[in-house]
């Protein structure tokens, strides 16, 4: 996870970082950390049956060279336009859990890359192959997600 997930110690307090505007019923499933040396660590969290349709404002936090610790992220409407395959990404979404740590994201994958690739969601995604976070947010689904692909 960026540099707030190590600095907080539970789901609530990591999706009060990243998401700080962002009402939500409970959190669906979290990792923070990753066992090998690569891996998927995540964030789903469950909107509110009265969630906004605009997409809430995300800080991401930088562990950059500059140290800028808080980027202004930018949302793109549904469907994504890329090949999943060919992200990062791809791996935590569909790669084998039994050889790659969090793999499947929790049993939330399939519907992740579903959301993806109808109307009616937002993204963002920031970073290089590794340490790439991906960001989605459903109100007809009522998901909000963090993913992070890297060490």
């Amino acid at each position: 996870m960026p540099l707030a997930g190590c600095l907080t110690q539970t789901a609530e307090d990591y999706a009060a970082v990243v998401f700080p505007h962002l009402e939500f019923e409970k959190v669906l499933a979290y990792k923070s950390r990753i066992k090998p040396s690569y891996g998927c660590t995540y964030l789903v969290l469950r909107l509110p049956k009265t969630a906004r349709s605009e997409p809430p404002q995300v800080y991401l936090p930088d562990t950059s060279k500059n140290h800028d610790l808080m980027q202004k992220g930018f949302w793109h409407s549904t469907p994504e336009p890329h090949s999943l395959n060919s992200s990062a990404h791809y791996q935590c979404l569909v790669g084998d859990p039994q050889k790659f740590d969090g793999a499947g994201v929790a049993g939330y994958a399939a519907q992740i890359s579903a959301i993806l690739q109808q109307p009616a969601a937002w993204f963002t995604s920031f970073g290089g192959v590794e340490g790439r976070k991906l960001f989605v947010y459903a109100p007809e689904a009522r998901l909000a997600v963090v993913l992070r692909f890297g060490d």
